[in-house]
């Protein structure tokens, strides 16, 4: 169910002032104040009171690891919700929710929100929250407001626990299985001192019931990313790439390669991409030795999911991994990757584009550079050099900067032409909508760090 227009009347006076008069990015049209504004006071009165009244559920019925069997591969999709884009965000440790067209408005209070992902029909946020790094729980409210409800409490986490000198167990990452309500996490480990120590497994729960299931058990999963339609699980750990169906079963081990060393006290997981049809898994292997006299190339792997056998389909010699990875565009059709010139700091570096067959490798930029990410089709992206504004790059075409921008942090395409991005300017950090060709347009800004955000449309 696609979320009401709310208009949210107790905006803060930072927030009305800076939307009015210190930033100027259009924000489209305001709902008049008829009904919807009687609507957005009810809203706002609903998350006040959740806040209290539903942050105490589930203290008596928190879900224990192995008490629910693994999910079935019955998704139980969500309906599709009308093509509006929206967008969660944490700003100074609490919850927001913005959707085009109207001001954003607070889902929650706490102050204590650490990252949050956003359902495919933009209905429910899932987020974390907790005392410390070391202690968050996963969360869930309605974008509508209210509804607040724990999903994974620390009970649950202290379960996970598979080292006697362990901290903790955290939540490492978590994200929505596509068409539904149920979110997938994994966890890590936490120790006095440094490192990263992942229990390579998956958990699911859903965000409607609180219902909690093990798929894998630690040592049995890894880095998970569900294909398009949410039908197969992608694995990667530091030596394999893998396949499973949503309930665990069905395992195919796609690719093994050699851990790569890291120089340091943790494993690399290599990213690695589903293709839109969802046929295929498309991986970036550095080489096992990135700091060698003369280091092998990196190889981007395509991963047959029938098992059929994996194909090289090019390789090159990039920067090492911990300087930057390559970028593969949102269709898995295009790479983007940097090359080292001359060291220094910061060393000057080309920035190579080409396609996935390696065929069609131009140099587009030179000099201190970064690259963000890409556009879905591959052909625009976001990158930056030496000049005071961000470019938006253009495949075979010269570029055009991202005015107004100074020091982009983050960026996410929403299609080809739209990308929301993170910048600091001065002491605040703001999130926009930016658009190939038109003005950018302020989402929020906050003194109080970075924001975390997700969208869907």
């Amino acid at each position: 169910m696609s979320p009401r227009p709310r208009i949210v009347i107790f905006l803060s006076t930072l927030l009305m002032t800076a939307l009015a008069c210190e930033f100027t990015p259009s924000l489209g049209s305001t709902p008049e104040p008829d009904a919807k504004g009687a609507i957005a006071t009810s809203v706002a009165a609903t998350i006040a009171a959740g806040e209290i009244a539903d942050s105490t559920q589930g203290e008596s019925t928190d879900p224990q690891p192995g008490d629910v069997p693994a999910p079935t591969d019955t998704m139980n999709p969500i309906p599709p919700a009308p093509s509006t884009l929206k967008a969660v965000y944490i700003r100074n440790g609490n919850l927001w929710y913005w959707e085009e067209g109207i001001l954003p408005y607070s889902l929650t209070s706490g102050g204590d929100a650490y990252d949050v992902q956003l359902s495919d029909d933009g209905s429910v946020a899932a987020f974390t929250r907790g005392p410390d790094w070391y202690h968050q729980e996963l969360w869930a409210v309605n974008t509508g407001g209210g509804s607040l409800r724990k999903l994974v409490s620390q009970a649950a986490l202290d379960g996970y626990i598979t080292h006697p000198d362990a901290v903790s167990a955290r939540i490492y990452s978590f994200a929505f299985r596509p068409g539904t309500h149920q979110v997938a996490f994994n966890t890590q480990l936490t120790f006095e001192g440094p490192g990263l120590f992942l229990n390579d497994d998956l958990r699911v729960v859903d965000a409607d019931t609180a219902t909690l299931s093990t798929v894998l058990s630690p040592g049995s999963g890894g880095n998970f990313t569900y294909s398009p339609d949410g039908s197969k699980v992608g694995l990667v750990t530091a030596d394999q790439v893998s396949l499973v169906n949503p309930d665990g079963t069905g395992r195919v081990d796609l690719l093994s390669f050699p851990v790569v060393i890291t120089y340091s006290e943790y494993n690399y997981y290599p990213p690695f991409s589903w293709m839109p049809d969802g046929s295929a898994i498309r991986v970036v292997i550095p080489p096992e030795d990135p700091l060698a006299p003369s280091p092998d190339i990196t190889r981007i792997y395509h991963l047959p999911v029938d098992g059929s056998g994996p194909t090289v389909l090019t390789g090159m010699v990039p920067v090492p991994f911990f300087q930057s990875t390559p970028f593969l565009s949102g269709n898995t059709e295009r790479v983007a990757y940097l090359v080292e010139i001359t060291p220094g700091s910061p060393p000057n570096l080309e920035l190579h584009l080409a396609n996935i067959d390696g065929s069609g490798d131009m140099i587009y930029a030179t000099g201190p550079l970064a690259f963000h990410a890409w556009g879905t089709n591959g052909h625009f992206f976001l990158y930056t050099d030496a000049s005071p504004n961000p470019k938006i790059g253009e495949y075979g075409i010269a570029p055009n900067p991202l005015t107004g921008v100074s020091n982009l942090i983050s960026a996410s395409w929403v299609d080809e032409t739209r990308f929301f991005f993170q910048q600091k300017n001065g002491s605040n950090y703001e999130l926009w909508l930016g658009e190939v060709g038109a003005p950018s347009i302020l989402i929020d800004s906050t003194p109080g760090g970075m924001i975390n955000f997700d969208f869907c449309e």
